[in-house]
């Protein structure tokens, strides 16, 4: 692809925390948008960047680490994620992308001494500002995979609720950044309004111009 077309491109930083982890299913939605995947796996030693002038957004991933942990890389990332809030780009936090995002903005992630977790289908509901998310039906039936949960952030907006172990399931911080509890990326049911929630946060990103069309980081 020329140079100059690639420029124009939208590109998402998408930030994973294992070394066989893949974007999956979202990565597909963004590149069937014409999105361009900058993929950086902070565990690993890849630095994330300094702005995101260059970005049009950040997807955040799970893995099996803790919002809580001491890992020097796990501590660097939650304080780094105040970039793209600052910046105003569209931020989605997946399971412990949402857990690292609300302890970025302040909020309590938590555990239960005996390791209660969600693992599999579970039932949420979306509040009406969830609903009016996608422009699709919030999808009511979930896929889980954790053990710690989260409180809403101070000036965040619910967007789903789950039972009483894990209370919160969704939220919306400003315009720009949203955490979601649960893996619709692995959802089998309701797909259309999980295909809504990856196209919104692409057609997100398409309204979010990076400030300079400079090509830096390498595209997988």
């Amino acid at each position: 692809m020329p140079m100059a077309s690639l420029a124009r491109r939208r590109t998402v930083l998408i930030v994973l925390h294992q070394e066989h982890s893949t974007p999956g299913r979202i990565g597909a939605v963004l590149r069937a948008m014409d999105v361009r995947l900058d993929i950086r796996r902070p565990s690993l030693g890849e630095p994330l960047p300094e702005t995101l002038a260059d970005h049009s957004g950040v997807i955040v991933f799970g893995g099996p680490m803790g919002a809580n942990d001491t890992l020097d890389w796990v501590r660097r990332e939650i304080d780094w994620l105040e970039t793209p809030l600052a910046e105003s780009k569209p931020t989605l936090g997946v399971c412990l992308g949402a857990q690292m995002l609300a302890r970025a903005l302040g909020a309590r992630v938590f555990s239960y001494d005996d390791k209660r977790s969600e693992i599999g289908y579970y039932a949420i509901e979306p509040t009406p500002a969830g609903e009016a998310l996608c422009g699709a039906r919030f999808p009511r039936t979930v896929y889980q995979w954790h053990s710690d949960g989260f409180d809403v952030p101070k000036g965040a907006e619910l967007l789903a609720t789950g039972d009483a172990d894990f209370p919160n399931q969704a939220y919306r911080y400003g315009k720009s950044a949203i955490g979601l509890q649960f893996h619709p990326e692995r959802m089998q049911e309701e797909a259309e309004g999980n295909w809504r929630i990856w196209q919104a946060f692409g057609e997100a990103v398409h309204r979010a111009a990076p400030k300079s069309t400079s090509v830096r980081a390498s595209s997988r």
